[in-house]
């Protein structure tokens, strides 16, 4: 008896274990946006700013997202994606912000 709850306790370690370690491989749909907006906004990712428009942006995405839209400005651009399954879209043409000096 004492060696099936021993094998027991294992296997349950083992199956947390995996989880956390799938858990740590997810990102949020803004991570996965970022490097894209850089290029498109010709922008380094630490000066771009994130805005949630609609949707469930921040949810950890662990299929295909819907309905989620982020706003993105840096470097005096900004531009608005959407996302199309699992991927982000620029739905928009990209636009110059003015001066506000």
């Amino acid at each position: 008896m004492k060696k099936t709850g021993r094998m027991f306790g294992y296997l349950t370690l083992g199956a947390t274990v995996l989880g956390l370690g799938g858990l740590a491989s997810c990102v949020t749909p803004g991570e996965k946006l970022r490097p894209r907006a850089a290029f498109d906004l010709q922008c380094a990712e630490d000066n771009l700013n994130m805005t949630e428009l609609g949707g469930q942006c921040g949810v950890v995405q662990f299929a295909e997202g819907e309905g989620c839209s982020m706003g993105v400005s840096g470097c005096g651009r900004r531009a608005t994606y959407v996302m199309v399954g699992s991927t982000w879209v620029k739905n928009d043409n990209t636009i110059e912000e003015e001066d506000k000096n």
